[in-house]
């Protein structure tokens, strides 16, 4: 995941430093990398071609997710500098922690339900679906 995670980082980067169109489009693409890794066991590669099938035809609606996210995150980022900026840092700290991990319970449970969802269509329409559902029937009950 850290190999793709950077090679993903990289590839947005450059694309937001040509004139921010290509790194929207990018993330978009490698919007799913994270969970092909961590729920269909993809490699490095594997993940970045599944990411990228994965966005192929729902990459409109995944930039204005990814916008979304972006703007969402800049407005919340607002109230700890805020309280930095009023002499009391420790304050501007705690509301750093505790926005961010509300906000991003929300971020990346949106992103597993349109992952959920793609990858839903997908096998409706007949793709390949690699990730697997284990067998409730041999498993031994406690």
């Amino acid at each position: 995941m850290l190999v793709s995670g950077c090679i993903v980082l990289l590839a947005v980067m450059i694309g937001f430093a040509f004139l921010f169109l290509p790194g929207l489009f990018l993330s978009a693409c490698f919007f799913f990398v994270i969970f092909t890794i961590g729920i269909e066991d993809q490699g490095v590669i594997g993940s970045l071609k599944r990411s990228w099938g994965l966005s192929q035809g729902h990459r409109l609606r995944l930039v204005v997710l990814v916008l979304s996210i972006g703007i969402s995150s800049t407005v919340i980022s607002v109230v700890p500098t805020l309280l930095r900026t009023a002499s009391t840092p420790a304050l501007g700290d705690f509301a750093t922690i505790l926005l961010n991990s509300i906000l991003f319970i929300f971020v990346y449970g949106i992103m597993a339900e349109a992952y959920l969802q793609v990858t839903e269509e997908a096998s409706s329409l007949g793709g390949t679906n690699t990730s697997t559902t284990a067998s409730t029937k041999n498993t031994p009950e406690i």
